[in-house]
């Protein structure tokens, strides 16, 4: 029987080598792939069949070409949004776009099909190639819509990253190279590059039209209003100060001026087919309080005037000039004209303060720079006709400090703050900040996924679901996913008290990490695949996750992956299934363990600091806040990680050791380079800061040169890359202690105050936090832990929250509560750019501490949310006053 078996995977297996007679073949394994065009297309469509083109000859040796009896058919609609469908119709592989844009992503999805990844060219992720046929059954049908309507990228462009690598000083051919990655992560808007020494977009000649053929929407950020690079554009020796109370007419004639050139350069837009996105409203130069203006009164009636002076000019210098290039136009209004307000820093307090923002502009909404949305629309702003957008940051320059190196956000963080934005009616437009695209591939891609489908990740897994029953509280559910862990000798009843592990008893649910391997068994027994993991600490799975449902939309019954899962196809795809899934659990810990502390937040330095205290503003290393326990817990949990993903890198496929170099590689070697320069001896610190350089060197120069001057070791020359390192506190802890992680709450239904809603439970979200399993708490949600208190004494509770804000115009509270005694009230609210604040994005923990006195013997404690937005991630009972910690103990590592 398990013969059989075997033949029938192996069959399985190679899919496409056993065609059905009703099958479509559009690749016969041997002649180069065909397609037919149906009328006429746009440009962008001929730059995706060129790529296509392109990616079948990497695949199949041979370019594609098109012949009248093409199998595959392509057909461009007429429609509004970017959506596509493909699907086997009279023979034919039908290739059919709502829209230009959409036609285009339908025709590289055929490129994914056939093992083409998003980043062959920027991640050198060169496919396979196969002389097997690719074909697709009578009844295939796949169709997308996208969830955003607007999805793009900002190009963070300081003096290090793209700007030195590009060959034409971020001219057509670097941003051709972009758009070209941005089709096949199916994004459509670009903020280009702004900063000082690089040349506005629109003076570069060719950008617009390259921008054009691929069906690009260039908008521009916060302080670029109307489409002009204030930095490099505008001229004060020849127009005046950049102040609209004294200056008013050169300003707006410095606007009128690109409202003329947008509307009468390259591809003219169409109500269906914009290709600009004008930014309302007006701050400094470059990122700084609109001059000319002080107090609330006066920036208030200065930026309403501002806003009205741009709609008119928008109606008279562009939409008059749209109306009169055809008929088609003649119904466009200036609530068609795609426009967006984006309250940003002191942008945010003006407009709440009673600015009248028209109903048909997108309010575009911000985190804090760290990936912490800082507000969200209410209830009346999620009715406006001009929806709601989220400007997100995946790198940031500025303070409390920098992370413009490696990209260490974690998905789970991602995931949750952007599902929330879409679940706050922030469907409209969604915008990334990034550095360096090929540095952030993951991160970005994530970012893409989710505003082309938010359901391509579940959300709503709670302890108390099963996978088969959909939320019954009788049993734990098999699969809440994610990836650091116990060991494997953990019990899922037992994991909730660390006082009482009985390490003697197997692992039910086995967990692919530090010290089992997939084939570990349900059990105990190593004869059997695992088909299940453990939950909330060392929980994860490749396969999707039937029935376990959407939050927000009640989408139950469809497959769907978790955070982690996203993660694991991605490094399947990229290095291949052995490999990926082998190093999956050492880039997990990578994330936790850079959670716990950025790279480049290591030297417990600040950048923008009183330059009067401080030589430029910027502190130098001094103490780290890592005890010599942690510290050499965090040098000993990278040196595994390293050790690896270095045994694994000889089996990764020709064509991707670059690439393998690039995305895991680096990050983890560079991060563990930089942990121990920060934390070890003289000798050993200067050998780490040898070895970054080294590691940065060979990135520079992989591919033959490819990529020279992408990567920088010392972004900004800030002091913590420099040859220093840091010194240990020298301060005795004495006492007992309990440490959780939230996620531990009691396998008894907690007790939740509201509805039975999906959205009134409590919520694990897999890679977000210390814990890697923070868990979401909506509003009355009271979570309940059972521990025994070794003795009787005061103590210290200390709660650690993911640092989120409120998103309204309250508060971010939450209770404590031991046993009956009087609940104590926490607020997490704190001003943006405190002291508190900065520590808390540091950290990645908003850590609070309250004094409790406990007898000996049980305890129960209950964390109860009284607002919207509280993510908790870990807990502790600490009888030393003194003791010097840096991150809970709840696990081996730190």
């Amino acid at each position: 029987m398990k013969h059989i078996y075997r033949i029938f995977l192996t069959i399985l297996a190679l899919g496409t080598t056993v065609v059905a007679a009703a099958d479509v073949v559009w690749y016969d394994g041997k002649s180069p792939v065909t397609y037919q065009v149906q009328g006429k297309v746009s440009p962008v469509v001929e730059q995706a069949l060129q790529m296509f083109a392109e990616d079948m000859e990497l695949v199949t040796t041979h370019q594609a070409v098109s012949d009248k009896h093409a199998p595959i058919r392509i057909v461009q609609g007429r429609g509004a949004d970017d959506g596509f469908c493909i699907r086997v119709q009279d023979g034919q592989v039908v290739v059919e776009g709502h829209n230009a844009r959409g036609t285009a992503y339908g025709i590289l999805e055929l490129s994914r099909m056939a093992g083409v990844s998003p980043w062959v060219w920027w991640g050198d992720v060169r496919p396979h190639s196969r002389f097997l046929p690719l074909s697709l059954p009578d009844t295939f049908r796949l169709e997308h819509t996208p969830s955003v309507e607007y999805r793009g990228i900002f190009i963070n462009d300081e003096d290090w990253s793209l700007r030195p690598w590009s060959k034409d000083n971020m001219g057509p051919q670097t941003y051709k190279r972009l758009f070209q990655l941005m089709l096949r992560l199916r994004a459509n808007t670009l903020w280009p590059a702004m900063h000082p020494g690089t040349p506005a977009f629109f003076t570069v000649a060719g950008n617009k039209e390259m921008a054009d053929s691929f069906g690009i929407v260039i908008g521009t950020s916060h302080c670029e209003p109307l489409l002009r690079n204030n930095v490099a554009e505008w001229d004060a020796e020849q127009r005046g100060p950049y102040n609209y109370i004294t200056n008013r007419e050169q300003v707006q004639n410095y606007w009128v001026e690109r409202l003329k050139e947008v509307v009468s350069s390259g591809q003219r837009p169409t109500v269906d087919n914009q290709r600009a996105m004008f930014t309302l409203g007006m701050r400094g130069i470059h990122d700084g309080s609109m001059e000319g203006v002080s107090g609330p009164e006066e920036k208030l009636s200065a930026l309403q005037q501002v806003i009205d002076d741009q709609r008119e000019l928008i109606k008279k210098h562009y939409l008059s000039k749209l109306r009169k290039t055809g008929s088609n136009h003649q119904s466009t209004g200036l609530e068609q004209v795609p426009q967006v307000f984006i309250p940003y820093k002191e942008v945010l307090e003006i407009m709440e303060s009673g600015l009248r923002v028209p109903d048909d502009v997108t309010l575009m909404w911000c985190d804090d720079n760290y990936g912490y949305l800082t507000r969200l629309p209410d209830a009346e702003q999620q009715k406006r006709k001009g929806g709601g957008g989220v400007y997100y940051h995946l790198s940031y320059w500025g303070r409390p400090h920098d992370y413009l190196w490696l990209s260490t956000t974690q998905p789970g963080l991602i995931y949750e703050e952007m599902r929330t934005a879409y679940d706050h009616n922030c469907r409209r437009l969604w915008i990334a900040n990034v550095h360096d695209p090929k540095v952030a591939a993951y991160q970005l891609e994530l970012f893409l996924d989710l505003a082309w489908n938010i359901d391509c990740i579940c959300h709503g897994l709670t302890r108390f679901d099963t996978v088969e029953e959909n939320g019954s509280p009788e049993k734990p559910r098999k699969t809440v996913d994610s990836c650091h862990g116990f060991t494997r000798f953990n019990t899922v009843e037992e994991s909730k008290n660390q006082e009482k592990e009985n390490r003697e008893k197997p692992c039910k649910t086995v967990a692919i990490c530090h010290d089992s391997t997939r084939f570990d068994t349900v059990e105990g027994n190593r004869e059997k695949p695992c088909k299940t993991v453990a939950i909330c600490h060392d929980s994860t799975r490749l396969d999707t996750v039937e029935g376990s449902g959407n939050r927000g939309n009640g989408n139950r019954g469809k497959p769907c992956l978790t955070v982690a899962n996203h993660l694991k196809r991605w490094l399947v795809s990229q290095f291949g299934g052995q490999v990926g899934e082998a190093i999956f659990p050492a880039m997990c810990e990578l994330y936790r363990l850079n959670a716990i502390r950025r790279p480049e937040f290591m030297g417990w330095t600040q950048v923008e600091l009183d330059k009067k205290r401080y030589p430029g503003g910027k502190s130098v290393p001094g103490s780290t806040q890592f005890t010599l326990t942690e510290g050499y817990r965090r040098m000993e949990a990278f040196a595994r990680i390293e050790a690896t993903v270095d045994t694994w890198r000889p089996l990764v496929m020709d064509g991707r050791q670059d690439a393998y170099f690039a995305h895991v590689l680096y990050p983890v070697h560079a991060a563990a380079a930089m942990t121990r320069k920060m934390l070890s001896y003289e000798t050993e610190s200067l050998r780490a800061y040898e070895e970054i350089q080294q590691l940065t060197e060979h990135y520079n120069t992989m591919n033959d040169g490819k990529w020279q001057g992408l990567m920088s070791a010392a972004p900004r020359d800030l002091p913590v890359f420099g040859k220093v390192r840091t010194q240990f506190p020298q301060h005795p802890s004495v006492g007992r202690l309990i440490a959780r992680n939230a996620c531990d709450y009691s396998l008894s239904r907690p007790n939740v105050q509201t509805t039975n809603s999906p959205n009134d439970q409590p919520t694990i979200i897999p890679m977000l936090g210390h814990s890697m399993n923070a868990v979401a708490l909506p509003r009355g949600v009271t979570l309940t832990y059972e521990f025994d208190s070794p003795q009787d004494g005061e103590a210290q509770l200390y709660t650690a929250m993911i640092p989120t804000q409120p998103g309204d115009r309250g508060d971010l509270r939450y209770q404590v509560t031991v046993d009956n005694q009087e609940p104590v009230v926490i607020s997490l609210k704190t001003p943006y750019r405190s002291e508190q604040w900065k520590q808390s994005v540091l950290r990645g923990q908003a850590l609070t501490k309250t004094p409790v006195r406990l007898s000996k013997g049980p305890h129960k404690l209950h964390i109860q949310a009284l607002d919207d937005h509280i993510i908790a991630d870990q807990w502790m009972i600490d009888f030393c006053p003194d003791r010097a910690f840096y991150a809970i103990p709840v696990s081996k590592g730190t």
